[in-house]
């Protein structure tokens, strides 16, 4: 197959928990469309609750796409419970409903760029 013919692109959604129990597939799962695609992004919008380790997954994606050269980003509404996760952690400050503005706080200081 003709590696042109191959979407550049693949949008995966996440669901439900995510947390310790789900972070291994989720890697491989990951590191599997970067291997097809230069760009992934996950939607945050069916995730009902993320845990400490979920939050890692997601810096450790956006570090493996800028080492390999690839995108990494974010969609979706972010639920309340998973925007508490944030917060309560230190990760981010203030409300932050959608997914785009959750990327850009969370890896604001990996790429040196500074949000307003």
């Amino acid at each position: 197959m003709d590696s042109n013919a191959v979407s550049s692109i693949k949008i995966i959604t996440w669901e439900g928990k995510i947390g310790i129990e789900r972070v291994k597939e989720l890697k491989a799962e990951l590191l599997k469309e970067f291997s097809l695609v230069r760009q992934v992004v996950v939607s945050l919008s069916l995730v009902s609750t993320i845990d400490v380790t979920g939050i890692q997954l997601l810096y450790a994606a956006h570090a493996f796409s800028l080492r390999e050269g690839k995108q990494f980003h974010l969609t979706g509404t972010v639920a309340p419970s998973v925007e508490e996760a944030f917060v309560s952690g230190g990760f981010i400050r203030g409300s932050c409903k959608e997914a785009k503005d959750l990327e850009a706080r969370l890896f604001e200081a990996s790429t040196g760029e500074a949000s307003a």
